[in-house]
């Protein structure tokens, strides 16, 4: 009933733990009339803190597995947006090395809607300065704050996920 148009992302691997702490807007489009839940898909060891719509209104949601099924205040009406703001925190990244720590799943470490997998994304990353960050999308942003990294990075084309890996790399860049 519901697909993605942009995601809005926002999250940090804390310090220590690595554990992800994030937020996410989506942008949805439904696709039919009558729905009064959308069903959103969070890896196993996420937990939702919170839901709310663009109205800033707090929406319950339960969990069944990785399926996360939020109640809407009003049955939706094909082709209308709506926004769910979802805050989520826990455990995603495994070491694969001792160099590497890398997402146990691509599209979950975010909340997840639809089916059709294209959409926009704007995400912003910080993580503990002792790694760094390899990412897609085009850099909009970056610096350290706080005691953290950041970047910004922008997905314009509709693409079917967004996804990151941290390590200690020697990277090169090239123009």
């Amino acid at each position: 009933g519901f697909e993605p148009r942009h995601y809005e992302i926002d999250a940090t691997v804390e310090r220590g733990s690595l554990r992800l702490a994030g937020r996410a807007k989506l942008h949805l489009e439904a696709t039919t009339s009558g729905a009064r839940t959308v069903s959103l898909e969070l890896f196993r060891d996420l937990e939702v803190e919170r839901v709310v719509d663009g109205a800033g209104r707090e929406l319950f949601a339960f969990r069944a597995g990785p399926e996360i099924v939020v109640q809407l205040p009003r049955p939706s009406r094909a082709g209308e947006n709506l926004v769910l703001d979802v805050t989520y925190g826990g455990h995603v990244l495994e070491q694969v090395d001792d160099r590497v720590w890398d997402l146990q799943s691509t599209t979950g470490w975010y909340p997840h809607a639809g089916t059709i997998d294209g959409a926009t994304y704007d995400v912003t990353l910080r993580w503990p300065p002792k790694y760094r960050l390899l990412t897609g999308g085009s850099r909009v942003g970056s610096g350290e704050a706080g005691g953290y990294r950041w970047q910004r990075r922008r997905i314009d084309l509709p693409a079917i996920a967004a996804s990151f890996v941290l390590g200690r790399f020697d990277v090169v860049e090239r123009d």
